[in-house]
């Protein structure tokens, strides 16, 4: 399992710097607040597709960025299958897939 984005429409020669990404996904780790998950995941953003892996320069293609999850627990949201939960894409996907 994974949660990822496609970036579409950036300009060729655009510096991304995934390190300052990473930076913010760093906030959600366990111990950085009170509303931060408890799971322990790593949260290490990887680059696709749409990046000069040497110079981290823009291709001008779309930029697929994943991150990976490695503590899912599918098994807590049981219970609440069925309720659309804030924050998430579940309105939207059922609106527009049914």
């Amino acid at each position: 399992p994974a949660v990822g984005c496609v970036i579409d429409g950036c300009p060729p020669g655009f510096a991304l710097d995934l390190a300052a990404v990473q930076a913010q996904l760093a906030r959600r780790r366990p111990g950085q607040s009170k509303l931060v998950t408890p799971r322990d995941e790593e949260d290490r953003i990887e680059a696709l597709s749409g990046l000069d892996r040497e110079s981290g320069r823009t291709l001008g293609t779309p930029i697929a960025l994943l991150v990976r999850n490695s503590d899912q627990r599918s098994s807590s949201y049981a219970e609440w299958k069925h309720i659309y939960r804030p924050s998430h894409a579940d309105f939207g996907y059922d609106a527009k897939y049914g």
